[in-house]
C-alpha cells in the first residue's frame, strides 16, 4: 500500500503496469492498494493538480481500479480548472482503447476547446457526452446547453451546441460543431433563429450552413475562416444570399476579404 503525498507522481513509472494506463503527473494525496494475487490495484487520489494524457486540471478526486483483464475503471474523475468543472467516469482497456462518459459545466471552456484543436467558443456551457477510441485517435460527441456564446464577430444570447472532434491525440483532430439559439447579435444588430455549423480540419474553419433571420427576411452563407499571422483572419464567402418574400439577392461570386 502506497498511502501519502505525492509531486510528479506518475502511475507508470513502476508502481502500475504501463499497459492501459495513461502517464500521469499527479500533486496531492494518493493512495494506491495492490493485490499481489490478482495482479491487480485500487486507487483514491485528492490532488492539488493533477495532468493525464498532457490534460492539466487543479482540484482533482479520482478513484478507481487496475486489472490486468479489464484495465484502468474509473469510478470518479472530477476535475476543476478556472471556468468549469468536469466529471469523468468509465474504462481503459489493456489495449487503450477508452470507453468514457463525461458532464462539463461552467463559463469558460477555452482550455478544452485548445485540447481538442477546435476554434475557441467563448460561452456558458453545460455539456455531456462520451470519449471513445485508441486514446492517441479519440473520438468525442457532446451536446448540452451554451449561454452568451460568442465565436468571431457573432453573439448568441442562448442555445443549444452539438460537437464531434475526431482524431484527438493525433496529429491531425478535425471537428464539427453545430450551433442553434435564439438570438443573434452581429455588428450591432440583432437578429432571430441563428443556425450554423462548424467544420474544422487543417487549421481552416469551415462555416456552413448558417442562417438567421430579422421578420420576414433570411440571411444565409458558407464561408471559410483562414489565420494569417497571430492577429489577422482571411475569409472566403462561397455563398451568400438574402431572401425576402417575393425576391431574392445572392452572391454571384466566391469573394475574399481579410
Amino acid at each position: 500500500v502506497f498511502d501519502g503525498s505525492c509531486e510528479g507522481f506518475d502511475l507508470t513509472q513502476g508502481l502500475l503496469p504501463d499497459q492501459g494506463v495513461p502517464a500521469t503527473d499527479f500533486n496531492g494525496r494518493v493512495r494506491v492498494e495492490h493485490f499481489a494475487a490478482a495482479g491487480s490495484y485500487l486507487f483514491d487520489a485528492e490532488l492539488d493538480s493533477a495532468t493525464v494524457s498532457g490534460y492539466r486540471t487543479m482540484e482533482t478526486t479520482v478513484r478507481g481500479a487496475w486489472t490486468p483483464v479489464a484495465g484502468l475503471q474509473l469510478d470518479e474523475w472530477t476535475m476543476v480548472r478556472p471556468g468549469y468543472t468536469a466529471e469523468v467516469t468509465g474504462t481503459l482497456s489493456p489495449s487503450q482503447e477508452t470507453d468514457m462518459i463525461f458532464r462539463a459545466y461552467g463559463d469558460d471552456l477555452s482550455y478544452f476547446w485548445n485540447y481538442v484543436s477546435v476554434p475557441t467558443i467563448d460561452a456558458a456551457v453545460s455539456v455531456s457526452g462520451r470519449i471513445v477510441g485508441p486514446v492517441d485517435d479519440l473520438q468525442i460527441n457532446l451536446n448540452g446547453e451554451v449561454r452568451d456564446a460568442g465565436f468571431l464577430f457573432a453573439a448568441v444570447d442562448s442555445g443549444r451546441v452539438q460537437a464531434e472532434v475526431r482524431g484527438v491525440g493525433g496529429a491531425d483532430p478535425r471537428a464539427m460543431v453545430a450551433l442553434t439559439g435564439k438570438r443573434l447579435t452581429l455588428v450591432s444588430r440583432t437578429f432571430s433563429e441563428p443556425h450554423l455549423r462548424l467544420d474544422v480540419a487543417g487549421g481552416v474553419t469551415h462555416i456552413r450552413d448558417v442562417s438567421f433571420a430579422r421578420g420576414d427576411t433570411t440571411f444565409t452563407a458558407d464561408l471559410d475562416v483562414v489565420p494569417v499571422g497571430e492577429d489577422s483572419l482571411e475569409i472566403a464567402v462561397h455563398h451568400a444570399a438574402i431572401i425576402h418574400p417575393g425576391e431574392a439577392w445572392r452572391l454571384t461570386r466566391p469573394a475574399r476579404f481579410q
